[in-house]
């Protein structure tokens, strides 16, 4: 799991977007992972560079489940190469333009159950780390750099930095984001129709959970992908989270998140080495509109003193009003 063959990356790059102080490109590439579904095959990668001066920092943003956040994060994009850090916006599988055929975008991830969710968080982890090869590749990924991870993209970013051991990552910004699927698939109203067909039980999941995760915490990444645990566990952050240095992680908990359980988020924390948090009065989605803010918190991550100023973001990409995720079970994050 979470392997393929690194090689040179053919892809095709074109710039259909604009503004005062940037240009995106779209980059598209055939997927390393081995066995892609039909409709995920190609990876897409929305690329944010300056158009004046040199890049001062670079950036990979992981977006939340389904579709309707992705916007909110391609003007994140611009505001952050308006200040000069080159930003990617990595479309995950099973998500947005890379839906599986037949399917609804995000819902893969959220089916432990079944071999469905194996291949995509797979999948997920494997385009990641690709994507970062292909901008060391074009000289676009800098030693100054941030991982970001948005609720799923949060838990991709924590098992792909476990895997690279941090040493391409200088940092990494979870965004209400969490673990530990006894608590996510019992808990959460976006994992409502996954219940009803589990083969196991809260309480039996729960003893899981307390009999294993002490063993795991005793574990580097690659060797709790050998252990004899259940497929679910490979793919949780929770697990993971233990190998990566709380110093270099930044977590931001939504005070009023109703996607993802409390304790979910605050397992996740304290598996992390309990990095420095901020608690925020909002929602799992309410803070979408903001990503004007939230682009001025990774500036000043990065330990850059630029102002940006605020960008448009043109057409064709259109904004829409984020969803909650209680009345659309796989849009919000």
């Amino acid at each position: 799991m979470y392997e393929y063959e690194k090689r040179k990356i053919d892809f095709t790059s074109g710039y259909f977007l604009r503004g005062r102080r940037y240009r995106c490109s779209i980059i598209k590439f055939p997927t390393l992972y081995h066995s892609p579904a039909e409709g995920t095959e190609i990876v897409e990668l929305y690329l944010f560079r300056p158009k004046r001066g040199k890049s001062r920092g670079s950036a990979l943003i992981l977006h939340g489940l389904g579709s309707r956040n992705i916007p909110f994060f391609l003007k994140m994009g611009a505001h952050l190469s308006a200040a000069s850090i080159t930003t990617g916006i990595l479309i995950l599988p099973y998500n947005y333009t890379r839906t599986k055929n037949r399917s609804m975008s995000g819902k893969d991830f959220l089916e432990i159950h079944t071999e469905n969710a194996v291949r995509a968080w797979d999948h997920a982890v494997v385009d990641t780390l690709s994507t970062v090869d292909l901008l060391e590749s074009m000289k676009v990924w800098s030693d100054n750099n941030i991982l970001i991870g948005y609720c799923l993209g949060g838990m991709v970013a924590v098992i792909v930095a476990a895997l690279d051991r941090m040493r391409r990552f200088s940092r990494l910004a979870l965004m209400t984001t969490g673990g530990g699927w006894h608590h996510i698939i019992w808990k959460s109203p976006i994992s409502g129709f996954v219940r009803r067909r589990l083969p196991w039980d809260r309480e039996e999941m729960k003893r899981l959970y307390e009999r294993l995760l002490p063993i795991l915490r005793t574990k580097i990444p690659y060797e709790i992908l050998n252990e004899n645990v259940p497929p679910f566990m490979k793919y949780d952050p929770l697990i993971f989270a233990h190998t990566l240095d709380p110093s270099r992680v930044r977590f931001i908990d939504a005070l009023f998140d109703r996607a993802l359980p409390y304790l979910s988020r605050k397992d996740l924390w304290g598996e992390l080495g309990k990095p420095k948090k901020h608690v925020l009065p909002i929602g799992h989605v309410t803070w979408l509109p903001f990503e004007y803010i939230f682009a001025k918190w990774i500036i000043y991550l990065m330990g850059l003193k630029v102002l940006p100023p605020k960008e448009i973001l043109e057409e064709p990409l259109i904004l829409q009003e984020p969803e909650d995720p209680e009345n659309h079970k796989s849009s919000g994050g």
